[in-house]
């Protein structure tokens, strides 16, 4: 993630910001996260509220897996601030690229953004990630990945 106008003009500022949205994001609640949203159009930029957010997200993924668990079941509550499918689909892709397997036969995006996966590719990722990774691709991706996997062409 790059680094943010308010992050490196003031990092204390930036770091509140996110304490803040780690202690609503703990809380699990919908209607507060929107506040929180509409609290954090004060920062300089959108760029800054999706980096708030994504700190604040990281931060959980490290020390709270509960409530990390809840913000990948609901990734939608973080729209459009912080697309988290987005990033679960840039992330997975990243560690495709970097493997053996081919594009366009083990892995594929589709017209539409959909991330589609055959068995290999699927078992790689389940394999080269960490554990919030694997939930974030289980629970982001899951829809993605599980309706057609590329078929290979002879």
């Amino acid at each position: 993630m790059s680094q943010s106008h308010l992050s490196q003009s003031q990092p204390q500022e930036y770091q509140s910001y996110i304490e803040i949205a780690v202690e609503v994001l703990q809380v699990q609640n919908q209607a507060k996260l929107e506040i929180l949203k509409n609290f954090l159009i004060s920062l300089p930029s959108l760029t800054d509220i999706e980096n708030v957010l994504a700190e604040a997200v990281h931060h959980l993924a490290q020390t709270d897996p509960q409530t990390y668990r809840w913000i990948v079941q609901h990734p939608d509550y973080l729209m459009p601030e912080l697309d988290l499918k987005r990033l679960a689909q840039q992330l997975a892709l990243s560690k495709l690229k970097n493997s053996q397997l081919i594009c366009g036969e083990d892995f594929r995006l589709t017209r539409k953004g959909q991330l589609r996966l055959n068995d290999t590719a699927k078992r790689l990722l389940q394999a080269e990630s960490s554990f919030k990774e694997r939930l974030l691709f289980t629970e982001i991706l899951q829809a993605d990945c599980c309706c057609k996997t590329p078929t290979r062409t002879t």
